[in-house]
C-alpha cells in the first residue's frame, strides 16, 4: 500500500485529489512488477514548490545551479523493506511551462511528474536505452 503525504509550497490552490487517484493503479502495477508488496505500507510525501526552491534542491542533491521539473529523493530499500519511500518535489511552474509547451493540460502534466518521480524513488532511471523504454512503459501503464 502506498501512503500519499501532498504539501503545496506555492501560491497556487491546487485540488491535489487527482494525485490521490493515481495511488490504486501505481500500486498495482509495482506489485506486477515485484517492486514491492500488496501488503507492505510505503509512505511518499509529494510537495509542490517554486521555482526558487526546486533550484535549490536541485543544486544541493544533483549539483545543478538550475530549475527542473522534478527531483525525487529515495529512501526506499527493498531488503530493509522501510516503509518511508521517499519525497517527491515538484515545480508548480515548471510543470505549467512544460505543459503548454507539450499542449496538454497541467493535471496531465502533474500526473506524468508525480509517475516520474515515483518510479525514480523505487529504483527505476532512465540514462540508458532499455532502461528508458521501461520506466516509458511503466508510467503508461500508471496514467489514468
Amino acid at each position: 500500500m502506498l501512503n500519499l503525504d501532498i504539501y503545496n509550497h506555492t501560491k497556487s490552490k491546487l485540488n491535489k485529489n487527482f494525485f490521490l487517484k493515481l495511488i490504486p493503479r501505481t500500486e498495482t502495477v509495482l506489485a506486477k512488477e515485484k517492486v514491492i508488496k500488496k501488503s507492505e505500507t510505503h509512505s511518499i510525501e509529494l510537495t509542490l514548490v517554486s521555482k526558487k526552491e526546486i533550484t535549490e534542491l536541485n543544486k544541493k542533491y544533483r549539483g545543478k545551479n538550475k530549475p527542473t521539473d522534478v527531483i525525487s529523493i529515495s529512501f526506499f530499500d527493498k531488503k530493509t523493506g522501510d516503509n518511508f519511500a521517499g519525497e517527491i518535489f515538484i515545480c508548480l511552474e515548471f510543470a505549467k511551462w512544460q505543459a503548454k509547451e507539450m499542449g496538454h493540460s497541467l493535471q496531465a502534466e502533474l500526473m506524468f511528474l508525480f509517475i516520474h518521480g515515483l518510479l525514480h524513488l523505487f529504483g527505476y532511471d532512465h540514462q540508458k536505452p532499455a532502461a528508458s523504454k521501461l520506466m516509458e512503459r511503466l508510467t503508461d501503464k500508471m496514467m489514468v
